[in-house]
């Protein structure tokens, strides 16, 4: 199985046929690379399993698909949230600005 034969060894024997294997080994694993060393290029694909013919294209779909993902979070957020509560913010919002437009600061008796 392993390529050693069978039986007592020396281990001056063992160590010879052991080096003759590693090279075996090597030898075919040069002869597998030489063989497909042409198709190291990866292939993108769309979802229907089209070729994109750039990597720009991949990477083009990918930043769409991260903005959905934003903005479906965002419109999440502004779902959890009522009128009423966007109402209350937005006047709370223009008193501020009214207050740091007046001439003078306000005090605890206003």
């Amino acid at each position: 199985m392993d390529g050693h034969r069978a039986g007592i060894q020396s281990s001056s024997e063992f160590g010879e046929a052991e080096k003759s294997i590693k090279r075996k080994r090597e030898k075919t694993a040069a002869e597998v690379s030489a063989m497909t060393a042409g198709n190291d290029e990866t292939i993108y694909r769309d979802r229907r399993g089209k070729k994109l013919d750039m990597l720009s294209e991949f990477m083009r779909q990918q930043s769409s698909e991260e903005n959905k993902k934003l903005k479906l979070e965002q419109a999440q957020f502004e779902w959890g949230r009522g009128a009423v509560q966007k109402k209350d913010e937005e006047e709370f919002k223009r008193e501020l600005i009214e207050i740091s437009q007046q001439p003078f600061a306000r005090t605890i008796d206003d």
